[in-house]
């Protein structure tokens, strides 16, 4: 893309380590913003996205509420060196082991191993799948083999509930085990309306995108886009529950089907 001759570039990053180094040479050469995944330490204009330890701390508070005598728990996701999966995992782990909140991440974090203790909660296990929605579904049934008596499964990444929600219907479990979601997958949504997924903590995609590519035109353009000192664009995560579903979806769909773009509230 440098190549060609473009003015600016959006990314969402996949490995923040490695990648950072050659991000700075893009971010030397054109405007760099980053979307959904962040490589924190690049020389980017901004980030643009939800805060992912936020949303992990919205998804702890939600583990609370589904387990108040507290609970076996595990993670399934594609992998954790992608910041947003960093963040979000942290954040879960932080909430339920009762931390101060962590205004500006990344911060300290938990090693991957299993049985991490958390208060009355403990994560039993992170299962990371690579990216192949089948594994992501047989790491699901292994876990609901390896612990029976497992209390809630949680999907970090936006396959991964499907994937859980597959492996869960077919061990004839839906509604006999807990499914706390991210993002907003149509079956995700679907499962919340039906009762055996109890609340996603969702995204705004679309607005992602918007911001980014605006900030990235008024840069251009010479305009002051009005990037925050932390280089934060926050587009908030939202908890969406059987209460709210149906006005979250047709709010998703109206952005997809007329380019309608509103601030999340």
């Amino acid at each position: 893309m440098l190549a060609k001759g473009i003015d600016g570039i959006a990314i969402s990053v996949i490995d923040p380590d490695n990648m950072t180094p050659f991000l700075n040479e893009v971010g030397d050469q054109v405007p760099l913003v980053m979307f959904d995944s962040d490589a924190p330490d690049s020389n980017r204009l901004a980030y643009v996205g939800m805060s992912n330890y936020a949303a992990g701390r919205m998804a702890g508070e939600t583990i609370k509420e589904l387990l108040p005598d507290g609970g076996d728990f595990v993670i399934i996701v594609s992998r954790l060196d992608a910041q947003n999966a960093i963040e979000r995992r942290q954040g879960i782990i932080d909430e339920l082991q009762g931390l101060p909140y962590q205004s500006s991440y990344p911060g300290k974090m938990t090693p991957t191993e299993a049985n991490i203790k958390c208060g009355k909660w403990t994560l039993v296990d992170t299962r990371t799948d690579g990216g192949d929605e089948s594994r992501a579904k047989s790491n699901a049934e292994d876990m609901l083999i390896k612990y029976p008596d497992l209390d809630l499964l949680l999907g970090m990444w936006s396959y991964s509930t499907p994937a859980i929600i597959s492996a869960v219907r077919d061990a004839d479990k839906l509604g006999k085990i807990h499914i706390v979601a991210f993002d907003q997958e149509t079956e995700v949504l679907q499962g919340i309306r039906d009762g055996y997924v109890y609340a996603t903590m969702a995204q705004d995609p679309y607005t992602y995108g918007y911001r980014s590519c605006e900030i990235l035109y008024q840069v251009i353009k010479g305009e002051d886009p009005g990037i925050p000192e932390n280089k934060l664009v926050d587009v908030p995560a939202l908890k969406v529950t059987k209460e709210t579903v149906d006005d979250f979806q047709t709010k998703l769909e109206s952005q997809l089907t007329s380019g309608e773009f509103f601030e999340q509230r």
